[in-house]
């Protein structure tokens, strides 16, 4: 059962900015990109809309620091690689759903993936001051090519 109905939206969260994974968490060596940013347009601002809500659009986000941890034996083995995770958020921002959308290729970086984007917190999207729920994809890069 689909709770979005036919309108769903796409975004990609991997932004660069946001690294979830510093020396305090996972090592110095260690690191996961992780962010969020849409990739399909925002429609067109409803005339008025300003004037009903102090933020008429915004765009749904990671809240926080997302959680992370890289596997032991992904450290280990110094992979590297990319997982795509599809969450389906509602209209609060509460994670509805999560599953692998394109796999990096190894089982542990797309289990720690998954488990990103299931600890993570979430705000939902607005579109014309009214919360709308969507269809996302988290982007989880992994990189422990620097262990000296």
């Amino acid at each position: 059962m689909n709770i979005f109905g036919s309108k769903v939206r796409h975004a990609v969260l991997g932004l660069s900015s946001l690294v979830a994974c510093a020396t305090t968490l996972c090592g110095a060596a260690t690191a996961a990109t992780i962010g969020m940013s849409p990739t399909s347009p925002r429609p067109a601002p409803v005339i008025g809309a300003a004037s009903l809500c102090k933020i008429p659009d915004a765009d749904a986000a990671i809240d926080g620091i997302p959680f992370f941890e890289m596997p032991e034996i992904a450290k280990q083995q110094r992979v590297r690689g990319e997982s795509l995770v599809r969450v389906d958020l509602t209209e609060t921002g509460r994670l509805w759903n999560a599953a692998i959308e394109h796999s990096s290729g190894n089982r542990w970086l797309d289990g720690a993936a998954l488990s990103t984007a299931r600890l993570s917190r979430y705000s939902g999207e607005t579109r014309n001051c009214a919360k709308v729920a969507g269809t996302y994809v988290i982007s989880v890069s992994f990189d422990t090519e620097d262990f000296g």
